[in-house]
């Protein structure tokens, strides 16, 4: 078994191998060797319980040594020698997005619970729209995207189908393979390839790079019209508010009401996740489906990530 730092020296010579994160001009590349350093820090700041919570200024985040540690790494820890599980809301970004394509969000005229713009104290504290009339104009997408719901087969009834059941990775993913060959391994392969499609500039989509976001615009028409609207002033934008909707709901509603019915439960946020100790993974995904669920007006998908040693990936 090679060392992590035999491995990452042979990575580092492999560009196909090097991890990569979604800006708005397309894909920048991470440094293998970089990486290594990082993980090596976050190793020796969690041995020595320096977790440097904190909320960022931007999306209200929080973050801290554990959501900045590798996901194969968070294998080795555990609460006291208790087991922990992280319950991840699946699909995150796709099931958030829900919400920008409803009219009434904007309006302020959902019901039942669901989720206001102007709930979130925060949502607009950077500008989002360029002005009055791009605003409206995004509102009158939404309202023609939403006819699109009624009917089965129909574009936006299509995609809260996949949204809801969990599966929109696996369902794009294999239309890429349909549409363009092209064969992921793994829906987490395409995670990075779906956040290429929605949170790259609008111009990026003439780049021999962006054949998914085309495929997308393709599928999604009335979706991509929307999204592009939003990104209209800066690509940044859709990001931007799909982190402060997450963090909204997250830490307003759910960890709220965790501490105040179980104020006694060790619980721990990775964005869309929120790791605790296993026994009481029914009652957090429970807390996390009706908060959700309300929020959204539709119960989404969970997924259930057990910490254990045992699945610390082997470097060979």
């Amino acid at each position: 078994m090679l060392t992590m730092q035999k491995y990452t020296c042979k990575k580092k010579k492999d560009r196909s191998k090097w991890d990569k994160t979604i800006v708005s001009k397309g894909i920048k590349w991470k440094n293998p060797y970089m990486q290594y350093l990082g993980t090596h820090l976050n190793i020796e700041k969690i041995r020595r319980g320096l977790f440097n919570p904190h909320f960022d200024q931007n999306v209200f985040r929080y973050h801290s040594t554990l959501t900045a540690c590798k996901r194969e790494i968070r294998n080795a820890i555990n609460y006291d020698g208790e087991q922990l599980v992280a319950i991840d809301l699946s699909n995150s970004q796709p099931t958030l997005l829900t919400l920008l394509l409803d009219d009434e969000f904007w309006t302020n005229e959902a019901k039942g619970g669901k989720l206001n713009s102007s709930d979130i104290p925060y949502l607009f504290i950077t500008p989002i729209f360029t002005n009055h009339n791009n605003f409206t104009n995004s509102i009158t997408l939404c309202k023609n995207a939403q006819n699109n719901r009624i009917k089965e087969g129909d574009e936006m009834w299509n995609y809260y189908r996949m949204v809801s059941s969990g599966n929109f990775y696996s369902e794009f993913r294999q239309l890429l393979n349909d549409k363009l060959g092209l064969d992921f391994t793994s829906n987490e392969e395409v995670k990075p390839i779906l956040f290429t499609v929605l949170f790259t500039d609008n111009r990026f989509i003439g780049q021999e790079e962006a054949a998914p976001k085309r495929i997308f615009r393709d599928i999604f028409p009335k979706i991509y019209e929307i999204t592009a609207s939003i990104k209209r002033a800066k690509a940044e934008n859709l990001p931007i508010l799909l982190q402060r909707i997450e963090s909204y709901i997250m830490y307003y509603r759910i960890v709220a009401r965790i501490r105040q019915e179980k104020p006694y439960l060790p619980i721990f946020t990775l964005h869309d996740s929120i790791v605790t100790l296993k026994e009481y993974e029914e009652y957090v995904e429970t807390v996390m489906k009706e908060e959700f669920g309300k929020c959204l007006g539709f119960t989404p998908h969970f997924k259930r990530d057990y910490w254990n040693e045992g699945a610390l990936k082997k470097i060979a």
